[in-house]
């Protein structure tokens, strides 16, 4: 058993007294070896920097202990002498390491060992974390326990700080606001968060170390994403760090995610984010959409307003803007004819013989049906797909066409059936928004209809009102024809040459507005008048009812080919009737000279000049304020046309009006 005091120095003095005549001569020499190595034992114990305590069972009092717990506890060695371990730790505590002894003891063996932790107190009431290794000793039938304590102060510091370190990565690693996982160079993953659990489908317990990264993966995406984390491995650069890809949950279902993948220092792991972008994937393929079929209704604009651009014309451009929409390789656009009820090709791809065109490629049957699955829609006046055309119950295998995938809507104007547009073998299946496509397309179809109906209706109106507007011109130039073979009736029966002349006159400016009227009757155009041709018609009329040959009086004739509107024309003509009746009547007492007629069109207005080489005209007579019937009419219709009368009376009379053309009113 141990030295009780413990005193080494004072065991080796006594030892060395004895000397060799108390002790068998025999044992002395093993003696002394081994109090040597007891010393040498014990200077080595109390080198430790670790304190030792033997402990003695079942009092719990220390029976020895090293320097270094002395110098851990702040006791001396003799106070430590005194204690035992329920000194040192609570009393809580006591009883658990109690307990821990008692089973050390209960096994009896010299080697059972077991390490845990505790907390010592010091003797300024410190606390101490410490890790204890105790073990089992026997001496002389009595039990001890060896126990080994470290300080592990500043162990438990760092791992405090790695827990608060680990707690603030989890925090951040939780709260990224993306699904988050770590995963090593063989793809395992290591850590996800709550995140990840919710796009996923699985729990932590069940990804953990137990799943690969590339189970998430559509199979589709796989091999480029084995490509890039092949890259990854090599050199971090070398490979995207954010790309889009499609991620599968629990439940299969695929959803659109952005990925990112960082390496993590020091370590062969990757941190990886994934980001749902389902939702946003979504809008941008709807905007891109709506942007393609708006582009479409432009396209189709420019040809629907234009005045150039036939039916035929605008539905080669719908149902060109309608393929390129479906991503369709078959199409045509029909119109339904309003009486028969047949549909014809008014644009076909790909194209068909040009006399195919016109002539009806679906009928209406006598039951009102219209048969196949081109049909169907007329018949149920709703648009359909289908993409799995051959097992429709409708599907007919007509027209050499080898139909797999259709799309056709029914174009309707007032509830009427007017038309079809069909598209068929798309690259990819049909959908609604392709049917939603097509749908707006024929509304621009149905105004397409609309317009060419209303502008047949409109041109067969025209036509019915440009009919009865020639009738009643040339009714109106009959009854003036009418008044002037009845003022010519009178004339023969008048003496006076006064009154003579005045029916004259009379009859010459009904005539001139007859002319006006026959020309009207005999034009496709009544906003125009030749007026040069009926220039040349009245010089003759005036000249054959006053009996002036060519032998006499002259007419020289200077006119541009000018078309005038018949509110110009009118008065202009019956100005040029008063001028020359007076220059035939007053200008030549001979009957021999020449009439001048000019008629041009000027930079901002028009110029009318007649002129003779008569005896001039009087200088008493007053232009503006004259009494004779025929100037006061020529100033008021001058005045009429906005313009200006210039007399010059130098080399016989000429007169000069400047005028522009008066605005058309519409009649109809």
């Amino acid at each position: 058993m141990p030295y009780e005091n413990n005193d080494w120095d004072s065991l080796r003095d006594k030892i060395i007294g004895l000397g060799e005549s108390s002790i068998q001569k025999s044992y002395y020499p093993e003696l002394q070896k081994r109090l040597g190595e007891l010393e040498r034992f014990r200077a080595l114990l109390d080198q430790s920097l670790d304190p030792i305590f033997l402990i003695e069972i079942p009092s719990g009092r220390f029976t020895d202990v090293t320097k270094s717990a002395s110098e851990q506890l702040g006791y001396s060695y003799e106070k430590m002498l005194e204690m035992s371990l329920e000194d040192l730790v609570t009393q809580d505590e006591m009883m658990r390491i109690q307990l821990i002894f008692n089973d050390m003891v209960e096994k009896r063996e010299s080697t059972a060992k077991k390490t845990f932790l505790s907390v010592f107190n010091t003797v300024d009431d410190d606390k101490i974390p410490v890790e204890i290794s105790t073990s089992v000793v026997n001496f002389s039938n009595a039990i001890y326990i060896v126990m080994v304590v470290r300080d592990i102060t500043e162990r438990k510091k760092a791992e405090d700080a790695l827990k608060k370190s680990e707690l603030l990565y989890r925090t951040i690693f939780e709260n990224t606001g993306a699904a988050t996982l770590i995963y090593d160079k063989k793809g395992i993953i290591s850590m996800i968060n709550s995140e990840m659990e919710l796009l996923s489908g699985f729990s932590q317990k069940e990804v953990e170390g137990h799943m690969n990264w590339s189970e998430f993966v559509h199979p589709e995406d796989l091999q480029r994403m084995m490509r890039y984390h092949q890259q990854r491995a090599r050199d971090s650069n070398s490979a995207p760090s954010k790309y889009e890809t499609r991620f599968i949950n629990r439940k299969r279902k695929i959803i659109n995610a952005q990925i990112t993948v960082d390496k993590i220092p020091g370590v062969e792991e990757y941190i990886t984010s994934v980001v749902d972008i389902t939702e946003q994937k979504t809008q941008n393929k709807n905007l891109k959409w709506e942007l393609e079929v708006n582009q479409a209704l432009n396209n189709l604009y420019l040809p629907l307003v234009s005045q150039q651009t036939s039916l035929e014309d605008i539905s080669a451009t719908i149902l060109s803007e309608s393929l390129k929409l479906t991503e369709s390789s078959i199409g045509f656009v029909g119109e339904i004819l309003p009486y028969t009820q047949d549909m014809v090709l008014l644009s076909v791809t790909p194209s068909t013989p040009h006399n195919e065109y016109g002539k009806p490629i679906l009928k209406l049957k006598d039951n009102g049906i219209y048969e196949g699955l081109m049909g169907h829609s007329l018949n149920i006046k709703q648009g359909f797909f289908t993409n799995n055309a051959p097992s429709h119950p409708r599907y007919i295998d007509s027209h050499g066409l080898k139909v797999e995938k259709l799309l056709s809507v029914p174009v309707m104007l007032k509830g009427e059936l007017v038309g079809q547009i069909s598209v068929s073998n798309s690259t990819r299946d049909y959908t609604e928004k392709d049917l939603e496509a097509i749908l707006r397309l024929t509304h621009f179809y149905t105004m397409a209809l609309q317009k060419v109906r209303d502008e047949k209706e409109i041109k067969n109106s025209l036509a019915e009102k440009e009919v009865l507007l020639r009738e009643i011109h040339h009714r109106v130039k009959n009854n003036m024809q009418i008044i002037s073979s009845l003022l010519n009736l009178q004339i023969q029966y008048e003496d006076l040459d006064e009154t003579v002349g005045v029916l004259k006159e009379s009859q010459g400016r009904v005539k001139s507005m007859a002319i006006i009227h026959e020309k009207l009757y005999q034009s496709s155009n009544f906003t125009n008048i030749n007026f040069k041709e009926y220039i040349e018609k009245l010089i003759f009329d005036i000249f054959y009812s006053y009996g002036i040959t060519t032998n006499t009086i002259e007419s020289v004739l200077d006119i541009e080919d000018i078309h005038l509107n018949i509110d110009t024309a009118i008065p202009l003509g019956l100005i040029i009737n008063e001028l020359i009746t007076n220059s035939v009547k007053y200008a030549f007492p001979k009957s021999e000279g020449t009439i001048i007629i000019k008629l041009k069109s000027l930079p901002e207005q028009m110029e009318l000049i007649i002129a003779d080489d008569g005896m001039g005209i009087s200088k008493d007579i007053d232009l503006e304020n004259s009494k004779t019937l025929g100037l006061k009419l020529v100033n008021t219709l001058v005045d009429q046309l906005e313009g200006k009368l210039k007399l010059n009376r130098d080399n016989g009379t000429e007169f000069k009006i400047t005028f522009k053309e008066l605005k058309y009113k519409k009649r109809i």
